[in-house]
This record gives structure tokens, sequence and C-alpha cells, in this order.
């Protein structure tokens, strides 16, 4: 989808009455679209950590049918940069 939206996109947003495009977090987000959306909130995370960070968001999309927002992610970002006690 960040390739080329018309391979993923039947409507433009302002054709369906959306004034932007936003992207659905669940189970099927890849790292791409995790990193994006990351950008987005001014975040960069190691390549290690996003990966960890993406199989969060599958699990929790699983477990919370309503969505996960971008919202989520930063509060998730803060966690994993924390020191983790010993």
């Amino acid at each position: 989808m960040l390739r080329d939206r018309r391979a993923y996109e039947a409507f433009q947003p302002a054709q369906v009455g959306a004034c932007e495009r936003r992207f659905v977090l669940g189970k099927h987000t890849g790292s791409a679209a995790l990193r994006h959306i990351l950008a987005d909130q001014g975040i960069s995370l190691p390549g290690e950590l996003t990966a960890t960070l993406l199989g969060r968001l599958r699990r929790e999309a699983i477990l919370r049918p309503g969505g996960i927002s971008a919202h989520d992610l930063v509060s998730w970002c803060q966690e994993l940069e924390q020191p983790q006690p010993a």
C-alpha cells in the first residue's frame, strides 16, 4: 500500500467523504507499515525493537478487535525504551 495506493484503493478517500488516508493496524500489519506509522509520530526504532513491537501489535490485535491506535504504539515504544529492572 505504501508503494502504490492504486493497487489497494478502489476509491480515493475524498470520493467517500474522508479527508485523509489511514492505516488500519491489526494482525496483518507489516513492518514497513509499522515503521511508516512510527515515523509519522516522530519515532525511529532499531530493527530488533521494531520486530518486538510488531509481535506485540499482532498479539494485541487478536485480543482487541476494536483496533490498535497510533497512541497505543507510542505507549508501547516508551515501554520498550525504558530500562528493565534486573
